[in-house]
């Protein structure tokens, strides 16, 4: 337990050495609503993109990132002791990845709840000495296998984001309890444009990786509805190239940015406040997922944007979403399907306002006050 010095309310650390800032100020805002004193302990490049995020509660949030000289590792092993002694319980967002093998040796000794980032990766999971597409892939697979399932039995609890995720959880033997919580939160503000809008807005977020997305098929599939001549949808793809088949995928919008098409693509690095306004201009969120790669109840960035702007969503007809947003969303079979499915669509604007006005009332779900009441009872129970 933290020194408590006086301090009646509990005190909650946040470390997130990842990249999912838009989690974090979910979170933050949430165990503000609570009551508790938030510390969050981050990055200098996920700080930059928070900041912006945390402008009417910035003054109630302390923050301790890493120096300009330390590695994230040395930055862990320096805020260890410091997270023990000031802090009641400390929430990581997430383990996954490359970074489960620093929070393998990150061994705090207060309360700590884990994000399963990759539920599939925390159970299920065996080692695999076959087929893997590289060597990193091969080391990435099997020491998840090996250091997840050390690290698990310290977490008080673990929080995942969709129902599936929970499910997939108490499947395969977990315990300890299962937290659901939002990955954003409405924005508010919103409404319905009724009026004769002459251009829609479609934007896919999300990294450009080859098992988990079909960039390559929704150009095609924008191609063919510019070359039909639609001139009134454009396409925005949030995220920038950083491997080969990115590349690919960049090269190929520049060609169509070169005979004309209205699109809007990105060669580095987006900060937050490029990607909102991006983001806030949508009509819809496109998420041309892999199934495969999001098959246990992992979260797409897609859904993250749609509950945060309050906008539609598109899907593959085989990814699960939650009952709560289903009603807000278009699913096609098989992504040559996305020229008529969008067609369709645009032809007719009472299902546009029908889709945008369940999209608002749907995102409306997810604020601080619907969701904060049942975090601080499962926090103060794990307190006691």
């Amino acid at each position: 337990m933290a020194e408590r010095t006086g301090r009646k309310r509990p005190s909650i650390a946040v470390l997130e050495i990842y990249s999912h800032h838009v989690f974090v100020h979910t979170l933050t805002s949430i165990l503000l609503k609570c009551g508790f004193d938030v510390t969050i302990y981050t990055l200098p490049r996920i700080f930059d993109d928070l900041v912006p995020l945390f402008k009417d509660i910035e003054r109630n949030v302390k923050w301790v990132t890493c120096g300009k000289n330390e590695n994230e590792w040395q930055f862990m092993r320096r805020i260890t002791p410091e997270i023990d002694k000031k802090h009641d319980l400390l929430f990581i967002n997430s383990v996954q990845g490359f970074r489960i093998g620093l929070f393998f040796l990150f061994k705090n000794q207060i309360k700590t709840i884990a994000g399963a980032g990759r539920i599939s990766e925390f159970f299920g999971i065996k080692y695999k000495f076959f087929g893997h597409a590289s060597l990193r892939k091969f080391l990435h697979h099997n020491y998840t296998r090996m250091l997840l399932q050390k690290c698990i039995p310290r977490y008080e609890a673990i929080f995942v984001h969709t129902d599936q995720a929970h499910n997939f959880a108490l499947e395969h033997g977990y315990k300890k309890p299962i937290i659901k919580l939002p990955f954003s939160l409405y924005k508010g503000g919103v409404s319905v444009d009724k009026s004769e809008k002459k251009v829609w807005e479609f934007v896919v977020t999300g990294s450009i990786i080859k098992s988990s997305r079909d960039h390559m098929g929704v150009l095609d599939a924008f191609e063919k509805l510019w070359k039909s001549g639609r001139s009134d949808i454009n396409l925005t793809i949030l995220s920038s190239p950083r491997n080969p088949y990115a590349y690919q995928v960049y090269d190929r919008m520049v060609k169509l940015d070169e005979a004309g098409f209205p699109i809007r693509y990105f060669d580095g690095w987006l900060k937050e406040s490029v990607f909102l306004e991006a983001a806030n201009r949508a009509d819809f969120f496109l998420s041309p997922l892999h199934v495969s790669y999001y098959s246990c109840g992992e979260l797409t960035s897609g859904i993250v944007e749609t509950i945060r702007q309050g906008k539609p969503g598109i899907y593959p007809s085989e990814y699960i979403l939650d009952p709560e947003i289903r009603d807000s969303s278009m699913f096609y079979d098989h992504i040559e399907d996305l020229p008529d499915l969008i067609e369709d669509l645009l032809n007719d604007r009472e299902k546009v306002t029908l889709l945008s006005e369940n999209a608002i009332k749907n995102s409306e779900k997810y604020t601080v006050d619907t969701v904060a009441p049942k975090l601080k009872e499962i926090i103060t129970q794990i307190l006691e």
